[in-house]
């Protein structure tokens, strides 16, 4: 018996659960925690520098961990394993592709504007919708990769005989 089988990493399940762990547990954290206290912290335009760096690649993770999970399940899952998943990579895929790039250039826009002008002010409406559009979209991604970890979890139990 080699040293990895007896470690039991000969299967997709500890992959699994790493690539979950990271993908759930680095979306909460830094969503829920890191974002806020950075915000609060930050003065405007060098938090808004900060997340223009993270947010390209917190996105891309969105999209790549789903496909990862979807190909390194240990489990027989069924269509709603498969719909939490994609639900959860379109968020990522919504953000990547399409907000984040609207939200640069409405940024760009404003930042070369005057302060108080119409412009200025018609710029960071758009700018509050188009960042809220954001929101919903990793909030939904976050929500539905939570569902796929219950579900997971469920299909995993319901295979093992738990000893007491």
């Amino acid at each position: 018996m080699s040293f990895i089988t007896r470690l039991g990493l000969n299967t997709r399940l500890p992959y699994h659960g790493f690539i979950y762990a990271v993908a759930f547990g680095g979306s909460v954290f830094y969503s829920f925690i890191v974002s806020p206290l950075v915000f609060k912290r930050l003065p405007r335009q060098e938090f808004s520098d900060l997340q223009a760096v993270v947010f390209p690649t917190y996105f891309a993770g969105q999209i790549i961990a789903p496909l990862l999970l979807a190909a390194t399940t240990s489990v027989s899952p069924c269509p709603v394993h498969y719909g939490a998943l994609a639900l959860s990579a379109l968020g990522g895929i919504i953000n990547y592709f399409w907000l984040l790039p609207k939200c640069a250039d409405i940024k760009v826009r404003r930042n070369q504007a005057k302060e108080g002008t119409e412009e200025y002010n018609e710029l960071s409406k758009q700018f509050g919708k188009y960042h809220g559009l954001s929101t919903l979209a990793n909030i939904v991604s976050i929500v539905s990769l939570g569902f796929y970890g219950l579900l997971w979890q469920k299909s995993l139990t319901s295979t093992m005989v738990i000893h007491p």
